[in-house]
C-alpha cells in the first residue's frame, strides 16, 4: 500500500477543496457562519455536484470554526499515523 496523499486548498477545475486526498476524494469541512443560508446551501449543492461529474468523490461537513481546527489537526494525525503503516 502506497503513501496517502494529502494535499489542502486544492483545486478542481473549477473550485478549492479544503482537503484533497489521493487526488480523488475530497473532504469539505465548512463552517456554518458562511454555509448555512439557503443560498450556501445551494450553492454547495452545486459545488459538490460539478465536482463529482468531474470524477471526485466529495465529503462534506458543516462545522464551527473550533471544530474545524480540530478536525483539520485530526486528518493531519490519521495522515501520519496511515503513512507509518506502508
Amino acid at each position: 500500500m502506497g503513501r496517502l496523499r494529502i494535499y489542502t486548498g486544492h483545486a478542481s477545475s473549477q473550485y478549492r477543496a479544503d482537503f484533497l486526498v489521493d487526488d480523488k476524494l475530497v473532504v469539505e469541512i465548512d463552517g456554518a457562519t458562511y454555509h448555512s443560508s439557503p443560498e450556501a446551501v445551494a450553492r454547495d449543492r452545486q459545488r459538490d455536484e460539478d465536482m463529482r461529474r468531474e470524477g471526485y468523490t466529495v465529503l462534506g461537513s458543516r462545522l464551527n470554526h473550533s471544530q474545524k481546527a480540530t478536525a483539520a489537526a485530526r486528518l493531519t494525525a490519521d495522515r501520519k499515523f496511515l503513512a507509518s503503516l506502508s
